[in-house]
């Protein structure tokens, strides 16, 4: 049943952002969803394989968000605060209106 909701938030996803594959997605939602339950060192990892595949990736329908954002994220609350200042730059030259990043 997990791996069935996944797929379909996953398609839902890609439907509504259109620049994300079904494999970052995944990786992105996984993130997330690490980054939620407090497992930081996971969420870097699933951003970074993320950032790696699709750098342009954007996920997300409302509040949508470049993969440099969430690897920014990541970073910080993982100590890495250089990265983490690096990758939220290059967020904000990807996408100036990211307001998270």
């Amino acid at each position: 049943m997990k791996g069935t909701y996944s797929l379909v938030v996953c398609s839902l996803v890609i439907l509504l952002s259109g620049c994300a594959t079904v494999e970052d997605a995944g990786q992105i939602e996984a993130g997330r969803q690490a980054l939620f339950t407090g497992n930081y060192q996971a969420a870097l990892s699933y951003f970074q394989s993320a950032a790696q595949t699709n750098p342009n990736a954007v996920y997300g329908a409302t509040l949508r968000l470049g993969i440099f954002t969430y690897l920014g994220q990541a970073q910080y609350l993982n100590g890495r605060y250089p990265e983490a200042r690096q990758s939220l730059q290059k967020a904000l030259t990807m996408h100036p209106s990211d307001n998270v990043a």
